[in-house]
């Protein structure tokens, strides 16, 4: 503030520089299945932007630019739709705090989409074309051109499908996919995890969980900068327990189907311990105070419904049934990442049971 109003008063004195914030608006924001949204931004240091929609289907195109720090584009909801609420994120080529993130929800029904008919036209060799032009003074210019045997096509060209995100709220939580803690979380699912049928069948389920809340947690914390910082530092934590599941992968790499296994047991017990120890804790002391439950009990118990779920896995490696390893590697991490917190809290507040 006082660079700033020094810069009034003295020549040459720099007034304070304030970094943008970057915006993000759909016009419209809901629409059903062939529904053209136009998509505006303002703020941006980049000049390269991508638009991404999490989950994928919602389009399978987009066009998006971005001139002196003000964002353009649009698409069009996809017959691939359903409806629900979609997160819309702006990557660029900045690493960090030059992303934003809107939401779109697709409602029911259609919207007759315009399209424009292909139209070839093939001219004779020597043949000579004479176009009118209109320039924006409104005078008006003629061009003669010479042609050979050429074939013209009105069909517009298109672009591929954008691959989705990986990890959209660690990518709204960390200012961009670009950045060291989203490329790990990918590289481990995508280079690990998805390797292997297990983790495959695994991925499915936890998917469809996933994205059933993750893109309006994204555009949540995407618009509200101060929560970044704090769910930062709970996301470390689980990066370093997935840096030590790699290992474990890695010593067993020779027999990839059963490495993701131990990997995952390793992962999501770790992951209960260090996220759900302190509930388990509060719970269980609440729980012991009607009812003698001895630790032994709880062991066998939990023991009990690992070996099922182990043994569902071991019969759809065997069986080749993406059913049974969805089921044995669900029931796997959400055994371990209950009982490991359970077992270690009830340890803590009975140490000696009677």
């Amino acid at each position: 503030m006082i660079l700033a109003a020094m810069a009034t008063l003295v020549p040459g004195v720099p007034a304070e520089i304030t970094t943008p914030t970057t915006t993000l608006t759909l016009a419209p924001s809901s629409g059903p299945i062939g529904t053209l949204v136009t998509v505006r931004g303002s703020g941006y240091r980049s000049t390269t932007c991508v638009l991404v929609a999490v989950p994928s289907v919602l389009f399978t195109s987009a066009t998006c630019v971005i001139v002196t720090g003000e964002l353009s584009g649009s698409f069009t909801v996809a017959s691939t739709a359903s409806t629900g609420s979609y997160a819309i994120i702006v990557q660029t080529g900045v690493p960090e705090g030059d992303s934003a993130t809107a939401s779109f929800t697709v409602t029911v029904g259609t919207t007759t989409a315009v399209t424009t008919p292909t139209t070839t036209v093939t001219l004779p060799t020597t043949t000579t074309l004479t176009t009118a032009l209109t320039t924006t003074t409104h005078t008006t210019s003629s061009i003669t051109t010479s042609i050979s045997s050429t074939t013209f096509s009105t069909t517009a060209p298109t672009t591929g499908p954008w691959t989705p995100p990986k990890c959209v709220i660690a990518t709204a939580t960390f200012g961009s996919e670009a950045s060291s803690a989203v490329q790990f979380l990918r590289n481990f699912r995508d280079g690990l995890v998805l390797s292997t049928e297990a983790g495959s069948a695994f991925m499915d389920v936890f998917n469809a969980w996933y994205y059933s809340f993750s893109p309006s947690v994204a555009s949540f914390i995407a618009g509200n900068d101060p929560l970044r910082a704090p769910i930062r530092a709970l996301l470390y934590p689980l990066l370093g327990i997935l840096g030590i599941s790699s290992l474990a992968y890695s010593l067993l790499s020779g027999v990839p189907e059963f490495a993701v296994v131990v990997a995952g047991l390793a992962a999501s017990s770790l992951i209960g311990l260090v996220y759900l120890t302190l509930p388990a804790m509060l719970g269980m002391r609440v729980f012991l105070k009607r009812r003698r439950v001895r630790l032994v009990s709880v062991a066998k118990g939990s023991a009990a419904l690992l070996t099922i779920a182990l043994a569902l896995l071991a019969v759809g490696e065997v069986t080749g049934s993406l059913l049974l390893l969805a089921i044995g590697g669900s029931a796997t991490v959400l055994t371990c990442l209950i009982a490991a917190p359970t077992i270690f809290a009830f340890a803590i507040l009975r140490p000696n049971p009677a």
